[in-house]
């Protein structure tokens, strides 16, 4: 697939990775796209801001194993995970178990060594983000301006994904918002169930953002 830009998730969860790549926006895995450490977990808007403001440095502190069973018959469909006192939760890691900290440690390096070889490139790149409630309203110009001094000067845009009501007039003219109504109250939790993108508000959606994320590449890069 030939780039006009580099596409990199900022979160807030797996949302704007999966469904870019799922309708061939973001290249995928198999197309030798590298994975970057907020592609596939959940991150609040002020946890992206702290790792790019001191490199990674703190990303593993706070980090512990949170059991969801109760006891050993308990067969609850919760996920034992690695969660962050911040917010941070590695929901998709579920093959690393309570004596697997290093070994998720060193795939997150990994993608932080790939997210920072992309920024430090030189190309163009389009970083989404999806904003899960209101209160991040106000870490968004922050967050660019947090942007900006990691890729001295390079170019980029900060397309936002919003179902809260927030509109472009509040933030800097190289941050995009896409404001969607939100498709169901709990549309955060249930976005990628099968129940969902089967119905028609889930096709939809997709679309919407697809649409908003093309446009943009097409007329700015």
């Amino acid at each position: 697939m030939k780039k006009k830009c580099e596409i990199i998730s900022l979160g807030a969860n797996c949302m704007p990775r999966s469904v870019l790549t799922r309708n061939g926006i973001k290249p995928s895995k198999s197309e030798g796209e590298l994975s970057c450490p907020f592609d596939l977990a959940i991150h609040p808007i002020t946890c992206v801001i702290k790792a790019l403001e001191d490199n990674f440095i703190t990303y593993f502190d706070g980090l512990y194993f949170e059991s969801n069973k109760k006891h050993i018959f308990d067969f609850s469909t919760k996920r034992d995970v690695w969660k962050k006192t911040d917010g941070t939760r590695f929901n998709h890691d579920t093959d690393c178990g309570k004596n697997d900290f290093e070994k998720l440690k060193l795939r997150f390096q990994k993608r932080i060594e790939n997210f920072n070889k992309i920024l430090d490139s030189g190309a163009p790149i389009l970083f989404v983000i999806y904003i899960k409630d209101e209160e991040s309203r106000q870490y968004i110009n922050k967050l660019y301006d947090t942007l900006q001094l990691r890729l001295r000067g390079g170019v980029f845009l900060l397309p936002v994904i919003d179902f809260n009501g927030i509109t472009n007039e509040d933030f800097y003219p190289q941050i995009k918002v896409l404001n969607l109504p939100k498709p169901c109250e709990n549309y955060f939790d249930t976005w990628y169930r099968s129940k969902f993108k089967k119905s028609s508000l889930g096709p939809y959606t997709e679309k919407c953002i697809c649409e908003f994320v093309q446009n943009i590449i097409n007329n700015e890069f």
